[in-house]
């Protein structure tokens, strides 16, 4: 892939190498002050393009199998193959919208209700007369988790409340097999509950200011949490042990690839990073900072589509 750079203002303590296929080897980095918009860049060009026009670069979700994605400001469906609109699915929503698995359920929010939908056919399943900063949906799609500053549970099929738990949470996930549900909140405590009778699994210090994000890996063995400082770290559910990923920019999203192996960071600038999560070491990264939007993981953990203004554009990870 051709690259050309930009400049980086800041100052940082560190070893580090950046080679020429794109892979970053970082030992430690401390004390990094950014002053952007002007940084160093090597700017990657993309593998593939498809042209769409798509009317924004930011508030877009990836459907789980990648073959779709979601416009949340327009709730419009695109093929990534094709660049065309799919579908409309309804009004805008307040919270990301999330999906299951399988791709057949998707939750969004309103002002006055928590909407669940089929988005392979836009049918309403469910309203629920309540309102909700975060949502999580469990895998199988039974449950709904959601959260007003405390965490409320749900009976998809019924739309009736059947729990509540006593704590706050600004995110919330399912553990992939159903049987657990993490919550971040405000404070650096990383809690886990038992979805069969919601009793207290685990309770821990998570370093950072609150816990804005969370992911479980596949295996379920590890989360990651991204703070309120953008700072992302990878916890041990075993030895409730945390890694701190070490990288200059501030962390929107993190996933693991589909082997629990790395973490997909994407951040500011359409750049990404994939990183050992026992490490916290960067090992490869890709810019698109020529041609900024929102960039997504894929499906596969080895490429990223970048939703710009003018269409698909899709990286492959060196």
């Amino acid at each position: 892939m051709a690259r050309t750079t930009r400049t980086i203002i800041g100052t940082a303590v560190a070893s580090a190498l950046v080679c020429t296929s794109g892979a970053v080897a970082v030992a430690a980095v401390t004390g990094f002050t950014d002053t952007a918009p002007e940084r160093e860049r090597s700017c990657d060009t993309p593998d593939t393009t498809v042209p769409a026009t798509t009317g924004t670069t930011t508030a877009w979700v990836l459907t789980p199998d990648g073959q779709q994605a979601l416009n949340h400001d327009t709730m419009t469906l695109y093929d990534t193959q094709t660049g065309t609109p799919v579908r409309t699915l309804g009004a805008t929503s307040t919270t990301t919208p999330r999906f299951t698995p399988s791709g057949q359920l998707m939750v969004t929010t309103t002002d006055q209700a928590i909407v669940l939908t089929d988005p392979r056919t836009a049918a309403t399943v469910q309203t629920i007369p309540a309102t909700a900063t975060a949502t999580a949906l469990s895998p199988d799609g039974t449950l709904l988790a959601t959260s007003d500053g405390t965490v409320h549970l749900w009976d998809v099929r019924t739309g009736r409340q059947i729990h509540e738990l006593p704590t706050p949470a600004r995110t919330l996930t399912f553990s992939p097999d159903g049987t657990r549900l993490a919550t971040g909140g405000d404070s650096d405590q990383l809690r886990t509950w038992h979805t069969t009778d919601w009793s207290l699994d685990q309770e821990f210090s998570v370093s950072g200011e609150g816990i804005d994000t969370l992911a479980y890996s596949p295996d379920g063995l590890h989360l990651a949490t991204i703070d309120a400082d953008g700072q992302t770290r990878a916890v041990d559910l075993t030895t409730q042990e945390s890694t701190r990923i070490e990288y200059f920019d501030r962390a929107r999203d993190v996933a693991f690839t589909p082997d629990s192996a790395r973490l997909i960071i994407t951040m500011g600038w359409s750049s990404v990073v994939r990183a050992d999560p026992a490490t916290g070491y960067p090992e490869s990264d890709v810019e698109a900072c020529d041609q900024p939007g929102t960039a997504l993981p894929a499906p596969d953990g080895e490429s990223i589509l970048v939703i710009t203004g003018t269409g698909f554009d899709t990286y492959r990870l060196p």
